[in-house]
């Protein structure tokens, strides 16, 4: 088998993406995620190894677990998406109406599987769920009983969670798996309702999360667990062929595929590696594995085209392929290989390495040795760092994936265990019930959170309500550690200078860019001017509001008093630089900052990252960034050098790094005020909009009330954009494309994940946050469907449920930030 290397990766969720299905059509994908959405992904016509999304589906109101295809019911000749949520409803979408054409309950808990045999004509859809039951949905009923279902049968067996269903229709066998340990196998008869359970296949000593039949004997099927193991199964034996050891940590899914006469089979799982085992028989060889800079791999599964994609936590979904013409460039090669080498692993989450000592370890000669096997982790000593490196056997080189955190130099930093009930546990939590009763939570983290909070609600049966705030808790108290993190103030307290010390972006003058002043932010608070108010035909006091917010004050006297003290070894290049602050852009000056805050430590990085905030503001500055980006297309480009040169510092643990960073991208929007003349900036923006979400989501959580006014003016500045797109009626900015990248920030705005963090906000971010998504309701062009737009938009709640709450405690926020919430929800009541 070839080797599968990198393809591209895509940016379109938000949130962990949980579950992938093929389509019909050539290479083309339905991915689901906990952002609430569904999307549908194919090739690009553009570019042969990039995806563009076609459709984008918003009709749940929790978590999207689990995605099929139906393409054999005539009356939907082009399919049906079918998705299962968190909400307890499985929703069916018409792929050529693209519309949503049937919702209903289907569980008593998430719907966390689905599954359709394509092949077979009953047209029977199965589905799992947390309730511990599985059911059988007879199709042909859809339109029969006017878009209203009704399980055909109700599969009761198992004690815990059906994770998994496989329907082997050609026999009437449906299999099961189960938390429970189990797989049973059933006999469904679908017309006398009936299903008998035949056999129960144990072997497992954890959940059974994953099935997948063989493609080349469909007499056998395997099955992946949260032990570790692959279990090889042949139909209606309870002894296994073969037992499979595959990892440590948690395995979630498996997909089998046939290549050249081989078999082989992919898993997913919880300790970022993507395996591809080829069997023979009841033989097995693990032939590559790929490590993805992402905690865990939710699904992967096998295309059409022969090319693999991996839904990933981080809400990325990656692609990798065998065919050298669709691999990804060289710098997309080096960033996902510099993502890899400095994702930190935390030494308590890693058997092996929570054993480590530091002073034991070998140094960097050790990697002149070849490995043994593929997939071989090697952990080294180098200058006091933990490196850790796997064998590529395809490649023949030790790869770093990433670095050990959390280790001390003597002892390699192992967490003490809490004793619980006889076992060892990372965290023993006490929860409290609303009556005053406590109970214990015991938790590895190892565990899947949503799987332990599951258990936990069985054990004490507790209501279901309960998942979503369990899990979260124990995501929120059990954060891992980052690299280069640091307990240091967020603020920038100097010794030696006091008060009268430098800080980024904090400078008083009479002159104030954002209206008037606010008493809970100064002279940098926005409002919306009573001129622009007089012009607007659906407005009030606060929204719409139509211009780009900048952040254009500064002082360069204290920023290049920090850039002395920083680099005073090269004080002829700060001369040169202070004098093109003062005078004309330089375009080799400039190149050469971008080149000196890749090199300076971060703490040391903040004045150089604060002249590009300000240089931005200069159109040559702005024309040398984007001077080889492409201006007739919005979709697939190469990514800006100077781009992904600021994404690296973006991160929580460099706060005001981040927000100087973000402030640049803000301003960047000045320029947008004379479209005509940066169609290239434009395009660079629109290209690069999910990864700017992402980034915001990822930093949501900061307590640093300027970085959360950053990003929300970020958020706020695409909302004005929206309009003038449509006015430019251009062919790279199409009527749907606005529609979809509308409804796409309407969707991250309300995610469940921002909103739960928006209500901590800094008031003044709070409110431009609020304007933002009043702008996107408010100030629809007339090209656009209005009330679809709008009909999707209060299908989300998530943003409505944060102003009810800002409305119920008004108190605590500014008037503006109360009377703009009451505004919101009056719209959707």
């Amino acid at each position: 088998m070839k080797p599968y290397k990198l393809m591209c990766s895509l940016f379109g969720h938000t949130a962990d993406v949980k579950s992938l299905c093929s389509t019909r059509d050539n290479g083309g994908f339905v991915s689901v995620s906990r952002d609430l959405s569904a999307k549908m992904w194919i090739p690009s016509e553009q570019s042969s190894n990039q995806y563009v999304q076609s459709q984008v589906i918003n009709t749940h109101k929790k978590y999207v677990n689990s995605v099929a295809i139906l393409y054999t019911l005539k009356e939907y000749p082009n399919g049906l998406i079918i998705t299962g949520s968190n909400d307890q409803t499985i929703a069916f979408h018409d792929i050529q109406a693209n519309r949503v054409i049937s919702q209903f309950i289907a569980h008593d808990g998430p719907v966390c599987t689905l599954n359709i045999d394509n092949s077979s004509k009953e047209n029977l859809l199965f589905s799992g769920s947390f309730d511990c039951t599985a059911k059988v949905w007879n199709l042909n009923d859809l339109v029969r009983n006017d878009f209203k279902l009704s399980p055909v049968i109700t599969i009761k067996g198992h004690d815990l969670t059906v994770w998994d269903v496989l329907s082997i229709n050609q026999e009437g066998i449906l299999l099961t798996a189960s938390a429970d340990k189990s797989i049973k196998h059933w006999l469904i008869n679908a017309n006398n309702k009936i299903a008998e359970c035949l056999l129960q296949y144990v072997g497992h000593s954890d959940c059974v999360r994953g099935l997948t039949l063989n493609k080349q004997n469909d007499q056998e099927f395997f099955s992946c667990s949260n032990d570790g193991q692959i279990i090889q199964w042949r139909l209606g034996h309870s002894t296994p062929l073969q037992t499979i050891r595959v990892t440590d940590s948690f395995l979630y899914s498996l997909n089998c595929f046939n290549q050249n006469g081989s078999c082989y089979v992919i898993s997913s799982s919880e300790d970022r590696s993507l395996r591809i085992h080829s069997i023979v028989k009841s033989y097995n060889e693990l032939v590559q594995t790929i490590v993805l800079p992402c905690q865990t791999l939710w699904k992967a599964i096998h295309l059409a085209n022969d090319n693999l994609v991996v839904a990933c936590s981080d809400g990325t979904i990656r692609l990798f392929t065998q065919k050298e013409a669709l691999m990804a460039s060289s710098q997309e090669m080096q960033e996902f290989e510099r993502e890899l080498s400095q994702f930190a692993i935390p030494v308590k989450t890693n058997q092996e390495m929570s054993k480590i000592n530091l002073n034991k370890l070998p140094g960097v000669e050790a990697l002149l040795t070849p490995g043994k096997r593929d997939g071989q982790n090697l952990i080294i000593n180098n200058q006091n760092e933990a490196e850790v490196y796997q064998w590529d056997i395809n490649e023949s080189k030790w790869i770093k994936i990433g670095v050990a955190v959390g280790s001390s130099e003597a002892g390699g930093g192992q967490r003490q265990k809490v004793n619980y009930m006889g076992k060892e546990y990372d965290y023993v939590f006490d929860i409290e019930l609303d009556e005053g009763a406590k109970l214990k939570l015991p938790y590895n983290l190892t565990e899947d959170p949503y799987h332990a909070a599951q258990n936990f609600i069985y054990q004490h049966d507790l209501s279901q309500h309960f998942l979503d705030q369990i899990a979260q808790f124990l995501i929120q108290n059990t954060e891992s550690q980052v690299i280069g993190s640091t307990n240091q103030s967020t603020g920038f307290y100097d010794p030696l200078t006091g008060a009268n010390r430098y800080v980024p972006s904090s400078f008083e003058t009479n002159k104030s860019s954002f209206g008037a002043v606010d008493p809970f932010t100064g002279s940098n608070a926005y409002t919306t001017s009573k001129l622009e108010k007089k012009q607007l035909k659906h407005s009030n006091e606060y929204y719409p509001h139509t211009s780009f917010l900048i952040f254009d004050q500064f002082n360069l006297e204290p920023i290049f008093k920090k850039i002395r003290e920083f680099y005073a070894q090269n004080d002829n290049f700060i001369n040169d630089v202070e004098k093109m602050m003062k005078n004309q852009f330089n375009s080799t000056l400039f190149e050469n900052l971008f080149e000196l805050i890749n090199q300076l430590p971060q703490e040391k990085l903040f004045p150089f990252i604060d002249l590009i905030r300000i240089t931005v503001l200069d159109q040559d500055a702005v024309n040398y960034i984007v001077r080889e980006q492409s201006s007739d297309k919005h979709e697939d480009q190469l990514q800006n050098r100077y781009f992904q040169i600021l994404y690296r510092h973006v991160c929580e643990n460099h706060p005001v790094n981040s927000m100087l960073v973000m402030r640049i991208f803000c301003n960047l929007f000045n320029c947008l005020n004379r479209l005509d003349m940066n169609k290239k900036l434009l395009s660079l923006l629109i290209n690069e909009r999910k990864s700017l979400f992402n980034f915001i989501l990822k930093l949501s959580g900061t307590s640093n009330k300027t970085l959360q006014i950053s990003c929300s003016t970020l958020v706020l500045n695409f909302s004005v954009l929206n309009p003038k797109l449509v006015d430019l009626n251009s062919p790279n900015y199409t009527i749907s494309f606005c529609s979809d990248l509308l409804l796409e920030q309407v969707e991250f705005i309300n995610n469940e994940v921002l909103c739960k963090r928006i209500v901590n906000w800094d008031h003044e971010a709070i409110f431009r946050m609020l304007v933002s998504f009043a702008n996107l309701l408010n100030n629809i062009p007339n090209e656009l469907d209005k009330e679809y737009l709008l009909s999707v938009a209060k299908s989300l709640d998530n943003f409505v449920e944060l102003c009810r709450r800002i409305c119920s405690d008004q108190q605590k926020y500014a008037k503006k930030v109360s009377q703009c919430s009451k505004y919101l929800v009056a719209l959707f009541d």
